[in-house]
């Protein structure tokens, strides 16, 4: 993309061009196989297998590392040309799952800015050949919006740290064989008694509960740690500076919740599928396409996806520029995440009773997927940070506003 003036241009430059090209062709040629398997998998832990599989594709293919070191199998490419992947990836239905963008969007990078040498060589290259799925292990049923009030303790008993404590809604720790974890290891003040660590799921002293959704999967986890013995070496960055790491990690998970491979494929899939519903599903004689009413809802849709899809494009050229991604991150993830309940609830509206008929069902459409969809998507304004706390963000930083007392 081009900034010739103070007016951005949205439009390819000619390396852009032919870089989308390339990218798109490769696609063509390799992505039929895994697009067959994803129409036939039923479960999320399915689902983010052919993920992973598909990472691996990619990182073959020279497409899964963009942007990383030469050492871990990348190659040097700009955070436009990382995007037209993921975006011509969304366009042609690849297949994404949640723990991919935690591995990649945030553990990885977390590792790559604040880890020692040694667990740089350990796991990046790893993940980024998909052969390492990681969770996020922050959350507390005390300890949600306020993080740093966090109970979890991590005691140093000499090369090694003893865990105590409990974390949940921890997406797909039951499939991981790695996590980052967040832990108290001091009585020092509030922030600087926090330590941020890298965990091997299969350490004993470490139960994973699956937590059953209302969908009917399930997809998050509560996590229990009783006397579980860590290596010391364990540590990302040093002791009590795990709140500096712990926000880098945020912001790069709001980073690629807002503007990754998740919210393009939401996005492009989602409002694919939401036309052909409205073409197909009979409604007054005709098809809901032909309704007024459920027409001007649609294009209300189709313009808010634009918007940020524009707005996902100031994040990237903040990064492109070598700035760290501010408030409009959370903008974006606000107005994303709302713009994905209320595709689902239009979906809903269009289809009435049908609704409520999940997969499996002669009934349902698309398999029940706008079923699901309705249901899981309650968790995107919570989950990441809530829209509460991205209104602060924007109140605090975009509009200054006065902290609340």
């Amino acid at each position: 993309m081009k900034y010739p003036s103070s007016q951005m241009d949205y439009r390819d430059s000619p390396l852009e061009a032919a870089f989308r090209q390339d990218v798109r062709a490769w696609l063509e040629e390799h992505l039929p196989a895994f697009k067959e398997r994803q129409a036939k998998s039923g479960s999320s832990q399915e689902r983010l297998s052919i993920a992973a599989d598909w990472q691996h594709e990619l990182f073959k293919g020279g497409y899964g590392a963009l942007g990383w070191s030469d050492e871990y199998g990348g190659r040097e490419a700009n955070s436009i040309e990382k995007y037209l992947v993921v975006e011509e990836s969304a366009n042609l239905g690849a297949p994404w799952h949640l723990n991919m963008s935690i591995t990649l969007g945030w553990c990885a990078p977390a590792i790559e800015v604040f880890g020692t040498a040694e667990q740089k060589a350990a796991h990046i290259r790893k993940m980024l050949e998909g052969k390492e799925i990681w969770c996020q292990m922050f959350s507390e049923p005390d300890a949600g919006s306020d993080l740093a009030a966090l109970k979890t303790s991590a005691v140093r008993d000499g090369d090694n740290y003893i865990l105590n404590g409990q974390k949940v809604w921890s997406s797909g720790a039951h499939w991981s064989e790695w996590g980052i974890l967040l832990a108290k290891t001091s009585d020092e003040g509030k922030y600087r008694n926090l330590t941020f660590f890298i965990v091997d799921m299969n350490t004993p002293g470490i139960e994973v509960r699956p937590i059953k959704q209302m969908s009917g999967e399930s997809d998050f986890c509560e996590i229990f740690f009783t006397d579980a013995v860590i290596p010391a070496d364990c540590v990302v960055g040093t002791e009590g500076n795990g709140w500096t790491v712990a926000i880098a990690t945020l912001l790069n998970e709001r980073v690629a919740l807002s503007a990754g491979a998740g919210a393009a494929v939401i996005a492009v899939q989602g409002l694919e599928r939401l036309l052909e519903l409205s073409k197909r599903l009979p409604y007054n004689g005709g098809v809901v396409a032909d309704d007024s009413y459920f027409r001007q809802k649609i294009a209300d849709i189709w313009i808010r996806a634009q918007a940020n899809r524009l707005t996902a494009y100031r994040v990237l050229t903040a990064q492109f520029k070598g700035k760290t991604p501010g408030p409009e991150a959370s903008v974006l993830k606000l107005s994303g995440d709302l713009w994905t309940q209320d595709l689902a609830d239009l979906a809903a509206e269009m289809l009435g009773a049908k609704i409520s008929a999940m997969s499996g069902s002669t009934l349902s459409e698309d398999d029940g997927n706008w079923s699901t969809g309705v249901l899981w998507n309650r968790a995107l304004t919570i989950g990441g940070g809530t829209s509460e706390i991205q209104k602060n963000i924007i109140a605090e930083r975009v509009l200054g506003l006065p902290k609340g007392k």
